[in-house]
């Protein structure tokens, strides 16, 4: 009698490339195991297999089995887009005929996006904890026919083979929990789905004469019978004080220029606090109850990220970005989860812009991927910051741009440090307590834009002065956590992007 066994799949692509495209055009970062799914399926129709171009019962049996059970662990290995940050199309020849304007047919094109796919480290890992003796070894048999995962030129070898997962199922997680990533499954019904859809489009008898009505069979296939699961990374995790704990993406449906990356998260904001009605939470708005000692010194702050540098995070589009504080919970943490049904953003500067939430989280202190080695991380805004206060009068000393950063660190930190003093002698304590923890702000310079395109709100008293610097965070902050610094860092402005050196070169800066 056969029993149980468990199956592990690894996915080789021996250029070293995935290409795969989501059904909205996108780049595919990872080949799904819905994607899994349906190369196996061909693999039944047209390997050695298949009868008579269709699927064996014992296939279909264990296609049908894989539907009822998603992979218990998966394997992601290091990844970075491969080729340009820009969207690039060219026309091809599809192989058929079309009327031209002038009544004649000739070769049709079409527009086809020009992937470079996803450079990959090693193989994908597929891996069944318990599967049916019988189920696993047809699917051996299958794997030895697939050519290729994703498109027709992301050539792979798939074969059985242990690894050490990193991702592990997690039924309990949702759409927000922190440390998981989402990725499709086929569902009942699914083979049988796609097995009709193929009918449709391929008769059995093949066409015999040529036709001007043909068209290409490429099609999208049917998103029936594929439901989402939720895998949690098995990396260990250690309780990081950050300023913020999580974030949460939203794709942005077209390039926003810098000048309006306020506008555009402030709009995101209102549309929030409209979501949510009347008694929205602090930690959104920002304004706490007259009384209250202490303001929190972080709320949850918007940032907008350009594809060139989403594409850092595995996201081929612009995306938003918002940061829960630490420390958030219970009716707090479910009025921004609110934020999951925008779907789309109007303002008067920036016309419509539709949005989604990508059911992708991550930690902020695991925001950043790690520097090279034999690199020293530093920091640059990624648009031009405004300073909270005006510039401190000094006896002795000047007060210069360089002060300002510093102090702006300090007020992202403030809930850790300590502050006896009032009025201007503070802002010279709390900038004095970050160079202690050995942040240092160099190169400050004023930036020639339109001050108040960086801006949200400031008091009249305080001068609106973007500049630019380089900054090295010490103690405050590892090399991949999220950073926000200055006036505008709740909604848009001040994000921190990696600026990595050479270690040798360090001293020059």
């Amino acid at each position: 009698m056969k029993t149980d066994t468990h199956l592990s799949v690894i996915a080789r692509f021996p250029l070293g490339v995935y290409i795969g495209h989501r059904p909205d055009g996108s780049l595919d970062f990872a080949p799904s195991p819905a994607r899994l799914h349906s190369a196996l399926l061909n693999a039944a129709a047209q390997g050695t297999r298949g009868e008579d171009g269709q699927p064996s019962a014992e296939s279909l049996h264990a296609l049908e089995w894989l539907e009822q059970n998603p992979p218990d662990a998966l394997f992601q290995p290091e990844s970075m887009i491969a080729g340009t940050t820009s969207s690039r199309f060219m026309y091809r020849k599809v192989g058929t005929l079309a009327k031209s304007k002038g009544g004649k047919y000739q070769p049709a094109t079409e527009k086809r996006r020009v992937s470079d796919g996803v450079s990959v480290s090693s193989g994908f890992g597929y891996r069944w904890d318990s599967v049916p003796a019988e189920v696993a070894e047809t699917i051996r048999g299958l794997l030895e026919d697939v050519s290729c995962l994703g498109e027709t030129h992301s050539l792979a070898v798939l074969e059985v083979a242990d690894f050490t997962p990193n991702l592990t199922r997690d039924d309990a997680a949702g759409a927000f929990t922190p440390g998981t990533q989402e990725r499709e499954v086929a569902a009942p019904g699914r083979t049988q789905k796609l097995i009709s859809e193929h009918n449709q489009q391929f008769k059995k008898k093949a066409p015999h004469k040529f036709s001007f009505s043909a068209r290409p069979h490429s099609y999208i296939p049917s998103r029936e019978s594929v439901r989402r699961v939720r895998y949690r990374s098995n990396s260990p995790r250690h309780e990081a004080v950050t300023p913020w704990a999580e974030v949460y993406f939203f794709e942005v449906d077209k390039e926003i220029p810098a000048k309006h990356y306020v506008e555009l998260c402030s709009t995101m904001h209102k549309a929030l606090i409209s979501r949510n009605g009347n008694d929205v939470s602090p930690v959104i708005t920002g304004k706490y109850l007259s009384g209250t000692k202490q303001e929190p010194a972080n709320r949850l702050a918007i940032q907008y990220l350009p594809r060139n540098i989403s594409r850092i995070l595995g996201f081929d589009s612009p995306v938003l970005a918002l940061f829960v504080p630490r420390g958030t919970s219970g009716a707090d943490l479910q009025q921004i989860h609110a934020a999951e049904k925008i779907d789309q953003l109007w303002s008067r500067k920036l016309g419509r812009l539709r949005i989604r939430f990508t059911a992708t989280t991550r930690f902020a202190d695991q925001f950043w991927p790690s520097p090279e080695p034999g690199y020293k991380r530093l920091w640059k805004p990624m648009i031009p910051i405004i300073p909270e206060t005006r510039p401190v009068r000094l006896k002795d000393e000047t007060w210069g741009l360089a002060d300002s950063g510093l102090l702006s660190l300090a007020y992202v930190w403030r809930d850790e440090l300590s502050s006896t003093e009032k009025g201007q002698r503070r802002y010279i304590e709390l900038r004095n307590q970050v160079l202690s923890r050995g942040a240092s702000v160099s190169y400050a310079k004023t930036s020639p834009v339109r001050a108040r395109d960086f801006v949200h709100r400031t008091h009249n008293s305080v001068p609106v002065q973007p500049y630019t610097a380089i900054f090295q965070l010490g103690s405050l902050a590892d090399s991949q956590t999220a950073v926000m610094i200055g006036q505008s860092r709740h909604l848009g402005g001040g994000l921190l992007v990696p600026f990595d050196v050479p270690e040798k070169e360090l001293e020059s800066i």
